[in-house]
């Protein structure tokens, strides 16, 4: 199959790049890229969150991670040891290749150390300040130092309870405080999630890199 005849555009908080059909990869600005996504078809990586970081919400191309969920589209599992156990059975024999974890997050699992943190709704039901503060003493002993962790929430104007609970909502800043100094805010993003009754819940994505002195 031969490569694609298409340059391809990749944002991120750090720069903008665009990579030729023939692999030769240059940084470039906010104005050039707008201009060169206009040009399709371009080949992009998540066009909504590029779309965001470019501040041009008019961008448009060829999205590689749609196209994933094209032909590998998502089957939706309950979060819960029920949930886990249908997916693990939907892999058959290729849930062997993944460690499968069903923990209180607030009773100190040991779990390991990882490079990556990601929370998806969990942080917002956590009431109670032990709770949250059992949370983080998690957060800190199981990221690795420069490592990243993404938590969404529900934004400020977001539900005030989910699924009969009660929540709290957070501003990409006001999660930062929850999480202290140790870890630095360096992207957050709104988005609007529809929900299988097709009602809009506003979320807030808030990505942190952890400093890479460890605070014990």
């Amino acid at each position: 199959m031969s490569a694609l005849p298409w340059p391809a555009l990749y944002a991120t908080h750090g720069g903008i790049w665009l990579a030729s059909p023939d692999g030769a990869v240059r940084g470039l600005g906010r104005g050039e890229a707008i201009a060169r996504a206009a040009e399709t078809p371009t080949i992009l990586l998540n066009a909504p969150v590029t779309a965001t970081r470019l501040g041009y919400g008019e961008l448009s191309g060829l999205d590689l991670l749609e196209l994933y969920a094209f032909v590998h589209p998502a089957r939706f599992a309950v979060p819960t040891p029920a949930g886990l156990a249908r997916a693990r059975n939907r892999l058959g024999e290729r849930a062997g290749n993944i460690r499968w974890i069903t923990a209180d997050i607030t009773s100190g699992p040991r779990l390991g150390e990882f490079d990556v943190w990601h929370d998806r709704a969990l942080f917002h039901f956590l009431m109670e300040p032990r709770d949250r503060a059992a949370y983080i003493a998690n957060l800190r002993r199981i990221l690795k130092p420069g490592g990243t962790a993404i938590i969404a929430t529900f934004a400020l104007d977001g539900p005030e309870t989910c699924s009969g609970l009660p929540v709290r909502r957070y501003s990409p800043d006001t999660l930062a405080a929850e999480l202290s100094e140790e870890f630095e805010l360096v992207e957050s993003v709104s988005h609007a999630h529809t929900t299988p009754r097709a009602t809009t819940q506003a979320f807030q994505y808030s990505r942190f890199v952890r400093e890479t002195t460890r605070q014990l």
